[in-house]
């Protein structure tokens, strides 16, 4: 009886514990807009926040152009320079795409966010 009494405490203060611990970073895209460099490739500025309790860095979005099935460009942000974001602050970059002559050339885009913890 008392070891299972043991067991249990152990579960609970194990339980405790782990619900204190932070969850780390996790990023979120608050803001996309669409706009054309001035020599015609087309571009997608990207906000992102850190809505987690830890910090990020290396933050990072590959965006996939699409038509269809097919992917037909990407572009790539890189927010901060890779420096670290705090919890709750935003960073803004552009994803570029050089093969495509406007937006209308896709149906839609892919979005994919990366980051490191600290």
């Amino acid at each position: 009886m008392r070891k299972s009494r043991l067991i249990i405490l152990f579960a609970v203060l194990l339980l405790l514990l782990l619900s204190t611990c932070g969850t780390g970073p996790d990023f979120e895209i608050v803001k996309t807009v669409k706009e054309t460099k001035s020599y015609g490739s087309p571009y997608v500025k990207i906000t992102v926040r850190n809505i987690g309790d830890g910090i990020g860095y290396n933050v990072s979005c590959d965006v996939l152009a699409k038509r269809g099935n097919n992917i037909v460009d990407s572009g790539f942000a890189y927010f901060a320079n890779g420096a670290n974001i705090e919890p709750g602050e935003s960073a803004t970059d552009e994803a570029v795409f050089f093969d495509l002559s406007s937006h209308s050339n896709y149906d839609n885009l892919k979005y994919e966010l990366d980051w490191l913890s600290r």
